[in-house]
C-alpha cells in the first residue's frame, strides 16, 4: 500500500504548470454561451416543463455558483485537516504524499476563487454556501483537525464528483469558457486523489489500534452529515434565490425535489456511485461494510 502512496507523492503530472498557464488564460465567460439545458437543475424531471425561462437561467447560474462554492470551502477543510495528520504522521512516505495533495488543493481553491470573483455576478452578496455558514465551516474544521482521517472517505467522494462534473461541462458546451477550463483542470487531479484517499484510509486504519479505529469511524459518519447539512443548505439558498415566492411547503417539496434530481438525475452523480462502488471494491479495508451505502 505504501507503494501507492509513493507512486502518487512522486508522480509529476505538471500540474504547477498548468495551474500558472490558467491564470493568464483569457476565455469567454459561460454566460456568455448558449445555455446546456442538461446542466439546468430539474432537467429531466416534470416541474422542469413548469419553470419559466427566467427561472431555468436563475438555477443555471445558481447551481454554477454552488458548485464553486463547495469546492472552496471543502478543499480548504481538506487542506487544513491534512495539515493536522501531515504534522502528527511519522511516515515519511505519508507525509510527502500528504504534503503533495495539499499543495494541489491550495492550487485548486486559488483556481476556484478566481472563477467566482470573475464569472459569478451574484457573489458575494448572494451566496449559496460560502458566506453566512461560519457554524458549519467552524464544524468541519474542528471535525478534522481533531480526527483528520475523517476527511478521507467522504472528500473521495466529493473528488470523484467533480472528475464527473468537469466531463460532463466539456461534452456540454460547445465552446471552451473559464468555468469549463477550471473544471477541467481540477478533475485532472483529482482524478488521482480519489484513489490516494482510499488508500490513505486502507494504510492508517491497518496500523490503528480498536479505540483508533471507533475515533475514525465516528468521524467519517460525523463527515459525511456535515455534508448532507451542507448541501441541504444549498438547495434551500437555490431555490429560494430562483423561485423565491414559494409557499413554505411548497419551497420545502421543491427544496427535496432538488436534492433528488442532484443524487438521481444529474448523471455525474450516478457516475460517481459507480466510481466510489469500484473504489471499494478493490480493496478490503477496515469496516468496509459499513460504508457501502455511500455508492447506492
Amino acid at each position: 500500500m505504501e507503494s501507492s502512496l509513493f507512486h502518487f507523492s512522486t508522480n509529476d503530472n505538471h500540474t504547477e504548470q498548468r495551474w500558472k498557464d490558467y491564470k493568464h488564460l483569457s476565455l469567454p465567460s459561460y454566460l456568455s454561451q448558449p445555455r446546456p439545458d442538461g446542466l439546468v437543475p430539474f432537467y429531466g424531471f416534470p416541474i422542469f416543463s413548469e419553470l419559466t425561462e427566467e427561472q431555468k437561467q436563475k438555477l443555471y447560474v445558481a447551481f454554477t455558483q454552488f458548485n464553486a462554492e463547495v469546492v472552496i470551502m471543502l478543499e480548504l477543510v481538506l487542506y487544513e485537516g491534512l495539515k493536522e495528520f501531515q504534522s502528527s504522521n511519522n511516515d515519511q512516505v505519508v507525509v510527502n504524499a500528504v504534503k503533495k495533495i495539499r499543495w494541489e488543493e491550495k492550487l485548486h481553491t486559488k483556481g476556484f476563487l478566481r472563477f467566482l470573483k470573475k464569472e459569478t455576478p451574484l457573489f458575494p452578496k448572494t451566496s449559496f454556501m460560502l458566506r453566512n455558514n461560519t457554524w458549519l465551516k467552524n464544524s468541519f474544521l474542528t471535525l478534522v483537525k481533531t480526527i483528520p482521517l475523517s476527511v478521507a472517505l467522504p472528500a473521495a467522494k466529493v473528488e470523484a464528483f467533480s472528475v464527473y462534473y468537469g466531463k460532463c461541462l466539456r461534452s456540454s458546451y460547445k465552446e471552451n469558457n473559464l468555468w469549463v477550463e477550471v473544471n477541467y483542470l481540477h478533475l485532472i487531479d483529482e482524478s488521482h486523489h480519489v484513489s490516494f484517499e482510499f488508500d490513505l484510509f486502507k494504510h492508517i486504519t491497518s496500523a490503528a489500534n480498536g479505540f483508533q479505529k471507533l475515533k475514525i469511524i465516528i468521524g467519517n459518519f460525523l463527515f459525511i452529515l456535515l455534508l448532507q447539512i451542507t448541501f441541504l443548505i444549498g438547495c434551500h439558498r437555490m431555490i429560494k434565490y430562483a423561485l423565491p415566492h414559494l409557499p413554505r411547503k411548497k419551497h420545502i417539496k421543491t427544496v427535496l425535489q432538488l436534492g433528488k434530481w442532484i443524487l438521481y438525475g444529474f448523471e455525474p452523480y450516478t457516475q460517481t456511485r459507480e466510481l466510489i462502488r469500484n473504489q471499494f471494491a478493490k480493496r478490503d479495508f477496515f469496516a468496509r461494510s459499513l460504508f457501502q451505502f455511500m455508492h447506492k
